[in-house]
């Protein structure tokens, strides 16, 4: 082997090194620059980066303001969150307070333990409620609306979406059609309003 071929070789292992130096360090940098922003946005706390034996249950127990949940609010909090791993698909596709109001509609326990929550939603007297459906609209669809009485306020196939005054028993039922994707309370327009000083 020429001396020049080793030369080369070796400067080649040695910028090979360095590479691969700069990207260990540019990994490192990354991660501690990602941890940052995560403990910025409040994702992650400065103890848990630290390596603090704080437990998740301690980190959760507390509030925004620093002060813990009680021992009640949490079993409160555990139990929704099992009611939600335990949905059926069609009830997957129901909006959390639009299923919460038609099971206090039914008599029926939110979740263990939970008779009532304020939803901010409610039947009206006929035990009707105005809901935003988003599907791939068909015939199929539209006929069963009518079949249980739906009032349809309007369709508009391209967007997917419907506005319908509904029975709130019905919804389930509705939500269970393969053509429905989600069913939650009508949402309501918004404006930004612009104070002008008169």
């Amino acid at each position: 082997m020429k001396k020049s071929e080793f030369q080369d070789r070796q400067i080649r292992t040695g910028l090979t090194k360095l590479n691969f130096r700069r990207r260990v360090l540019l990994c490192i940098g990354l991660v501690v620059l990602f941890s940052l922003i995560l403990q910025a946005a409040g994702f992650i706390s400065v103890d848990r980066l630290m390596g603090s034996t704080v437990t998740a249950q301690e980190e959760s127990a507390k509030g925004k303001t620093g002060k813990k949940i009680s021992p009640e609010a949490l079993k409160q909090i555990e139990s929704l969150a099992d009611e939600k791993r335990s949905r059926t698909p069609s009830q997957q596709k129901i909006d959390s307070r639009l299923l919460y109001t038609i099971k206090m509609e039914r008599g029926q326990a939110i979740a263990d333990g939970i008779q009532t929550l304020e939803t901010g939603l409610a039947a009206d007297e006929d035990g009707f409620i105005e809901v935003d459906i988003t599907a791939n609209i068909d015939e199929a669809l539209l006929k069963r609306l009518e079949k249980i009485k739906s009032e349809i306020i309007s369709v508009y196939p391209q967007y997917r979406s419907i506005r319908a005054r509904m029975p709130i028993g019905e919804i389930e039922a509705v939500a269970s059609m393969d053509q429905v994707i989600f069913i939650q309370p009508k949402l309501e327009a918004t404006t930004n309003g612009i104070d002008n000083g008169a």
